[in-house]
């Protein structure tokens, strides 16, 4: 991912629109797009769709897909004229592994910027302050990089019961989207999740994507998630960071 490549999504994020079908909820647009991002009315004409969905009060959240097929970009851009930049971005690869992922204020990159592998290993890590870049990491030559390791009096989150009452919980909750068994669509949905001091599961993210259904119901089940024991480091509960891969398999 290019830094520049941000002028294009912006053009693309502000192309008048023209066609508008009803979503899972009311809230939501969805919008086709042929194969020179050219909004259509044509399913056949179609390579790529995109839907917009409030994010907070004054921001949309745009999810962008290949038609039948996983994630390009998610992009979070105020409900401006311009739709200007402003919250988390990230890029996926062909095969709906994240690329890249990081934030902007006003149009402006800001924050830490991570780069990941097709493994969803980190592999580059920019630190920006309002559009300076001020630090900045190869971890693919870091050879000392190594898993963390926990230390006496120090505890991960865990799901109130443990592993296997968790894996109960998605087996139960779990429910495959008609649209992609329809479509024999099948494949692996991986998500980013935090669990915060309170056990509360926030900030679901997709790090691989499937197709759109296959995603939504993986973020879903994450969401919907009852309360977990929060990590515990130097003696206090502090927010800890998850993944969770949502298998998607037609018999």
């Amino acid at each position: 991912m290019k830094l520049s490549d941000a002028k294009l999504i912006a053009t693309v994020t502000c192309i008048v629109l023209v066609l508008h079908v009803r979503g899972q909820r009311s809230d939501e647009s969805y919008y086709l797009f042929d194969s020179a991002w050219k909004s259509t009315t044509v399913l056949k004409d179609a390579r790529y769709f995109a839907r917009a969905k409030p994010s907070g009060d004054s921001c949309e959240q745009w999810d962008v897909y290949r038609l039948n097929g996983p994630l390009i970009r998610i992009e979070t851009n105020k409900k401006d004229e311009n739709g200007t930049a402003h919250g988390r971005y990230s890029w996926y690869d062909r095969q709906g592994y994240m690329d890249s992922l990081g934030n902007y204020v006003n149009g402006i990159v800001n924050g830490d910027w991570y780069y990941y592998n097709d493994t969803g290993g980190l592999r580059y890590q920019k630190r920006f302050a309002m559009g300076k870049l001020v630090w900045e990491k190869d971890f693919s030559k870091d050879t000392s990089h190594k898993k963390y390791e926990l230390k006496e009096g120090e505890k991960e989150s865990e799901f109130e019961g443990g592993l296997a009452r968790w894996q109960r919980y998605l087996n139960k909750n779990f429910r495959y989207p008609e649209a992609a068994s329809k479509r024999e669509i099948q494949g692996t949905v991986r998500i980013w999740f935090t669990v915060d001091t309170d056990g509360i599961v926030q900030d679901s993210w997709v790090a691989k994507s499937v197709e759109l259904s296959l995603d939504d119901e993986a973020i879903r089940l994450i969401r919907i998630s009852p309360k977990w024991t929060p990590a515990v480091k130097d003696g206090r509960k502090v927010k800890s960071y998850k993944t969770q891969p949502v298998i998607f398999r037609l018999q």
